[in-house]
């Protein structure tokens, strides 16, 4: 996984895997933020794989699905909140983390 932090306890990286969730919960993560709709790829899994292996691991999970650059007023609070509500470290990701890149921006502004 090429992951990279971009805040203190919060990271950016490219699609993850339900077999990545009991890597990052032994890293200390303790929220997941998933930035992919559904459907993107063919190869990619099901953002209710990867929910329910973060369930099985105690690692909150919330989805907020960006199509392409069409990020909202929305979704940028969205994702504040899940970081801001984290309890530990928070991993967010898309296909290639450009979209969890600009959220955590926009988020960061506000």
């Amino acid at each position: 996984m090429n992951i990279r932090e971009v805040a203190p306890g919060l990271y950016i990286a490219p699609q993850i895997l339900p077999d990545h969730v009991p890597l990052l919960a032994r890293e200390g993560v303790k929220t997941i933020i998933n930035n992919r709709p559904d459907g993107e790829a063919v190869n990619q899994p099901l953002s209710a794989e990867i929910a329910e292996m973060a369930a099985q691991h105690d690692i909150d999970y919330v989805h907020i699905p960006v199509r392409g650059k069409e990020i909202n007023p929305e979704m940028v609070a969205q994702f504040a909140k899940a970081w801001r509500d984290s309890k530990g470290k928070t991993l967010a990701f898309c296909q290639s983390g450009g979209r969890s890149g600009m959220l955590f921006q926009l988020a960061s502004a506000a």
